[in-house]
């Protein structure tokens, strides 16, 4: 939580645009002091921080993706069980750098798209 409420302190600095490419929250060793930046732990937090608000609106881009389309399809549910594992995780982790998260989200994206594969028998 430490970590969270300093990355929304630094996020006040530059909240259109954020602060650019690296870790930027201030963690001391605890038995040395020495002060490191790392990641805030939390993926919406680590979008503030790098991207800013404009970043994490154009990262959202995706989600909104599979949430319009899974319900243009009838089939929001099963996007909602897809995308919760990603949601929790992403909680407490920064999943940016997690290659195997993008490639299961654009997969995702890809099968809620098509939307005739999607369609209910009637």
């Amino acid at each position: 939580m430490e970590m969270w409420s300093t990355a929304l302190e630094r996020f006040a600095s530059s909240p259109l645009f954020g602060l650019g490419p690296g870790t930027h929250v201030p963690w001391p060793h605890p038995l040395s002091g020495e002060i490191s930046y790392n990641e805030a732990h939390n993926t919406i937090l680590d979008i503030l921080l790098v991207a800013g608000s404009i970043g994490l609106a154009a990262a959202l881009v995706p989600v909104g993706i599979v949430v319009v389309k899974s319900a243009q399809a009838n089939r929001l549910p099963e996007a909602a069980i897809a995308i919760a594992p990603i949601a929790v995780f992403a909680m407490v982790h920064y999943i940016g750098r997690q290659p195997l998260t993008w490639i299961f989200f654009a997969a995702i994206v890809l099968i809620l798209s098509s939307q005739p594969l999607l369609r209910r028998p009637q």
